[in-house]
This record gives C-alpha cells, structure tokens and sequence, in this order.
C-alpha cells in the first residue's frame, strides 16, 4: 500500500498524471486537430496557437528576428477575434496580408518609441487608420510603454477587415531592428 502511494506521488511530481480532458473536442487552449494549417519561412522560426471560445491568438517567435509565416484556416470564417503575438524585442516593420487587405505598422527604437499601424486595400489609393494598435508588454504579460525587452512581446488584434470575406490564408512577415 505505501509503495502505491509513493508511486502515485512521484508521478504527480514528475507530471505523469494529468487532468481529464473533456471527451469532445481539443485541450482547453488547443485548436481543433486541422483548424490551421502554418508554414514558417525559416524552419527555426515558432508559430503556436492558442484558442479560447471565438478568439485565436497566434504567437510567433524568431531567433533571427527576420521572417515569415502563413497561417491558413481550415474553415470558411476566422475566430471573431484574432491576435497576432510578436515575441520580439524591437518592431523595425510587420506586414500582415489577407485577401486584399494589407496592415503595415511599426514601432521606433527611438522617440519614445512610438508606434505606427496603417491599413491599405489593393487598388485603393493612401492608407486608413487600422481601428487598431501596436500593444506592448513585458515578459509577466504585463502592459507596458516602450519596448517589450528579453521575453515581452508586440501585439496586434487584427481589424475586421484583413478577416473578410473568403479570406483562407494570412501572410504575416516581421523584423526586429535588433536583429
């Protein structure tokens, strides 16, 4: 008996023993097996996904601070809300593309580092304001001015109109000016 709940103790420890997951669907966290389809330009550079309800958040990580990723989706409509998390220590330039609509932004490794995001569709002269922002935090998630620094990271929720329509793929590409 007592070797019995030693055992059951070290697996505990050791994280052998896990929660139940719910019998439908994905780990709470998880997109469903097949939701999105990503491709990174580089192969060291991450892309993981977390879902909750009707959101997805998609945080990218690059060693080299230059890249790229689609993300495709499986279905015929995005998550009401979707976030794009960069884990980068500067924002020399991003570009996210979907369909006919393209967000630019940025934010300076000087000045106060402000920040710039701008929304333009194809065939369409000038640039409107996002409905959008450049958000910044620190390495605990929490909200801060200037730059993320080692573990922090941008984030953008990406506006209505880069998800509209037919829109199956998003092409998001980024450098970090620290690079």
């Amino acid at each position: 008996m007592f070797r019995t709940i030693l055992l059951a103790a070290y697996l505990v420890v050791a994280g052998q023993v896990r929660a139940k997951e719910p019998k439908s669907g994905p780990p709470v966290g998880q997109p469903p097996e097949g939701a999105f389809n990503i491709e990174t330009k580089k192969p060291e550079d991450r892309v993981k996904v977390q879902v909750e309800r009707d959101s997805a958040t998609f945080e990218i990580s690059s060693k080299s601070g230059i890249g790229g990723a689609q993300i495709s989706s499986a279905k015929d409509a995005w998550p009401t809300t979707v976030t794009v998390r960069l884990h980068l220590r500067g924002l020399e330039w991003v570009a996210i593309s979907g369909g006919m609509h393209k967000l630019t932004g940025s934010v300076l490794s000087h000045s106060d580092n402000a920040a710039t995001l701008h929304l333009s569709e194809e065939g369409k002269k000038g640039e409107r304001d996002a409905g959008t922002s450049i958000k910044t935090f620190n390495s605990a998630g929490k909200p801060i001015k200037g730059l993320p620094g080692e573990g922090g990271y941008f984030e953008i929720s990406l506006p209505k109109a880069l998800l509209e329509g037919k829109v199956k793929k998003l092409n998001v590409d980024w450098i970090d000016f620290y690079r």
